[in-house]
């Protein structure tokens, strides 16, 4: 799997990963700068053909919004009907990676436990839920949603950004987890 860090994709990140015999190649930016997608991707791919690291064909295309402004409110009523959102429509993707599946999982299984208390007439079911998902996603989402806002406010600026602009706003590098 690579991930490939530049100052041309506004706001995300570029990558490929192996699929078996295939590969999967894309691009992640901020919706404002989704005209420069394809064009993002194609460069991208010509480089893993000079780099003979994948193949000429092309097998599919794709694409989608990913939410990645942050924690919402998951508990209401609709109807007078107790609602418990989890995974994306909760705000538990992960601004900068995009990633949301483990988030998903995690948040599906405590909505599922704490509909099971409201419905056993648990009247702090809902906020118990909201905090639970505070406790485990709160944290780092709120640092991922700071970075994201820094690196954006770099590009809305007009700012040159360097090495270490990328590093600090990306996941898996210790400047990203510096205060």
């Amino acid at each position: 799997t690579d991930i490939f860090l530049s100052a041309e994709f506004v706001g995300g990140y570029g990558w490929m990963f192996p699929k078996g015999e295939f590969a999967n190649i894309g691009v992640g930016v901020s919706t404002f700068a989704r005209s420069q997608l394809k064009p993002l991707v194609e460069s991208i791919r010509h480089r893993l053909l000079r780099e003979s690291r994948i193949g000429e064909a092309l097998l599919t295309h794709t694409g989608g919004e990913i939410p990645v402004g942050g924690m919402v409110k998951s508990y209401g009523q609709l109807g007078g009907v107790d609602v418990f959102l989890a995974g994306d429509a909760a705000g538990l993707t992960n601004p900068i990676t995009g990633a949301g599946i483990p988030s998903a999982v995690i948040s599906g299984e405590l909505a599922g436990e704490v509909a099971i208390a409201a419905v056993a007439g648990d009247p702090n079911a809902g906020k118990d839920y909201m905090d639970e998902l505070f406790d485990v996603f709160g944290t780092s989402l709120q640092r991922a949603f700071q970075r994201r806002q820094e690196i954006l406010g770099f590009h809305s600026a007009g700012r040159a950004l360097i090495p270490d602009d990328l590093r600090r706003t990306w996941i898996a590098y210790p400047e990203y987890w510096a205060a």
